[in-house]
């Protein structure tokens, strides 16, 4: 297997013509496992032995925590939503100009190669590829076998290319040949069907639980549990492994045909994966590290290399980066910035371009494009996350608790409104690059006319059919449990998911809605385990809050006592007697009794126990249920 010397050996000398520029994105790769970020493990001694000669950033981040955003903002440079291929209910539009399109236009051959289909021709990832190899779950072998007969042709041509390769052999359900897995995982020794998806869902549940809620319906799994991640992992680690040797593989052919010293290599991913680090398993879930730090690995030949470079970075510095190293303008939209002056130790940065601001943003749900459920800002070793998933906001110093483990949002006011204030000028402007993109030519035509109307030259604009209006993240002083900025948004989500939508959505601990006095029947409603928290917004007049619950008759252990909280405000206490149906109600605080937006929620002080066979995924399992909330 290749390992360092044939392929690094002949790449010594500055380059004479424009590079060629190969990119290996690996979907769903941790920087923390690879041998060149620091793993104990040899996963990745190809990768290794390359980034001993190349340029390491140590600090690259996602920006986002799905494939979809995020390979779309390493092709055009922006962040997610000015691109605006969010989800899979979008596609890149054709307006989006591409990495691939803007090689192509000066003189490169370009092509693809794609294992998801989420980087692929369906969702236009395709656009200015003119060579498009796209095979679903095609393994990292058949990938490099594409790949060695494009680069076998383009040892004869006058012309550099651009290659793109989207490996899939990390993200699960792994599909390692047998033989291959001895390295870090025996598959005689597993305990469970590592292939078996549903399998996975039930230890994935149990695992939150167990964790993040510290409640498991039964004990006796957790060893169980232990040893079926502990599996993963090692199967995570194989599957790197298979990967690594595929690597090999190509870049031995490019020094088999004498394009090594003509190639730019960057090695990088689309997000990481939680592998129950905070209680999490999976991505497009949290704003953790774990989810969002990325390797992003430069090999130029025209360079020396052999260094590491600490400041924080983004995905979307990347297409700035090679279009600045070939000596082709940097379109205006692009967001990123060119990473080249970090690899230049004469470069004087000023602490501005050392602290450069990254942001992510991320698990946009289908019926909720923006603005995001998830979002990260980071200056320097401070990170902010507001992750309205779970009604949470979290500081961390990344220097000294890399881990993200101790929480400093209390301590640190100043910080947090600092980095709160970059997140909202960010995310806004972002925002607006969407509206701009997503209006319907019937809203464009609607702004022409009134336009002519106000200078006299019509007498009235025929209204069009308007599309919805996303609204931007205002200045709020952050409170652990008040408003994020973007309340006049989330009323409008709340559309989708409100319990009074008959939707009975529960995930985890949270349920937001948003209704002014919502009366449902009885049929309807959501349950909730222990917490529920809601956004309301009181028109001015309202001073008490009235909740009518039902508490599940059929639970065997159930709370005794439910508390009213508001923001950060604890309230009322109130005892739960039995099962059925109850009533609670309180005065709202004088803070609270004037027009506004403000959270409020249930509190229950124990915990329900879920029937056999019952998944909290599924949302069968019963607790309380809110049957109606109003403000009075």
């Amino acid at each position: 297997m290749w390992v360092s010397l044939p392929f690094l050996a002949s790449c010594t000398s500055p380059l004479e013509k424009a590079p060629n520029i190969l990119i290996l994105l690996v979907d769903t790769l941790r920087a923390d496992r690879l041998g060149c970020y620091g793993y104990d493990r040899p996963t990745s001694p190809v990768i290794d032995s390359l980034a001993a000669r190349a340029t390491v950033f140590t600090r690259c981040y996602a920006p986002s925590d799905y494939t979809q955003a995020s390979t779309a903002s390493l092709f055009t440079g922006q962040y997610p939503l000015a691109h605006g291929y969010v989800n899979s209910n979008y596609v890149l539009e054709p307006s989006n100009v591409t990495m691939a399109e803007i090689l192509h236009d000066h003189g490169y051959t370009t092509a693809a190669f794609i294992a998801n289909g989420l980087a692929g021709k369906k969702y236009q990832m395709n656009q200015g590829f003119e060579e498009h190899f796209e095979s679903n779950r095609a393994s990292a072998p058949e990938m490099a076998e594409a790949a060695v007969a494009f680069i076998k042709r383009q040892s004869s041509s006058n012309k550099p290319f651009f290659a793109y390769m989207h490996f899939l052999d990390v993200h699960d359900p792994h599909r390692i040949p047998p033989d291959r897995l001895n390295k870090f995982a025996d598959p005689s020794a597993f305990v469970f069907d590592m292939s078996d998806t549903l399998l996975q869902e039930t230890f994935v549940m149990e695992a939150w639980w167990s964790t993040t809620q510290k409640w498991l319906d039964d004990p006796a799994h957790a060893s169980e549990v232990g040893s079926y991640f502990k599996d993963y992992s090692d199967l995570y680690d194989s599957s790197i492994a298979y990967w690594d040797e595929s690597a090999g593989t190509i870049l031995e052919t490019l020094a088999a045909n004498g394009l090594a010293s003509s190639t730019i290599v960057i090695i990088t991913s689309d997000h990481g994966e939680q592998l129950l680090e905070h209680g999490y398993f999976g991505h497009a879930n949290s704003g953790y590290d774990v989810g969002l730090h990325i390797p992003l690995i430069i090999w130029d030949p025209g360079t020396d290399g052999g260094s590491r470079i600490d400041q924080a970075v983004s995905l979307v510095d990347v297409l700035p980066t090679v279009l600045n190293r070939v000596g082709i303008p940097v379109p205006s939209q692009v967001h990123g910035r060119s990473l080249w002056p970090f690899a230049d130790p004469s470069t004087d940065l000023s602490d501005r371009e050392k602290n450069h601001p990254v942001y992510t943003e991320g698990t946009f749900f289908s019926n909720r494009p923006v603005s995001t459920l998830i979002q990260s800002y980071m200056e320097g070793d401070w990170k902010l996350i507001l992750d309205r998933l779970r009604d949470s906001k979290e500081l961390y110093n990344l220097a000294e608790d890399p881990g993200e483990t101790r929480d400093l949002f209390d301590s640190e006011p100043e910080v947090t409104s600092r980095l709160h204030a970059g997140l909202r000028q960010l995310y806004n402007e972002n925002l607006r690059i969407f509206n701009d993109r997503k209006r319907s030519p019937i809203e464009q035509v609607d702004e022409k006319l009134k336009e002519l109307q106000s200078l006299g030259y019509v007498t009235a604009a025929e209204p069009g059919q308007q599309q919805r209006q996303y609204y931007p993240m205002t200045a709020v002083g952050l409170s652990r449990f008040g408003p994020f900025g973007d309340e006049k948004d989330l009323e409008r989500f709340a559309d989708h998911i409100d319990f009074s939508q008959r939707i009975p959505i529960a995930f985890g601990q949270i349920v937001r809605g948003c209704n002014q006095d919502p009366r449902l029947a009885d049929s309807t409603g959501v349950w909730f385990d222990r917490r529920s928290t809601f956004l309301m917004h009181n028109d001015g007049d309202r001073r008490r809050i009235v909740f009518e619950v039902r508490v599940d008759p059929g639970q065997p252990v159930r709370p005794t006592q439910i508390q009213i909280e508001f923001n950060d405000i604890p309230g009322k206490v109130f005892p739960i007697e039995g099962s059925g149906d109850h009533r609670v109600e309180s005065p709202l605080p004088t803070s609270l009794q004037k027009k506004g937006y403000f959270y409020t929620g249930l509190l229950a002080d124990s915990r329900f126990l879920l029937r056999a066979g019952a998944s909290p995924r599924r949302h069968k399992y019963g607790a309380i249920k809110i049957r109606s909330i109003s403000l009075r």
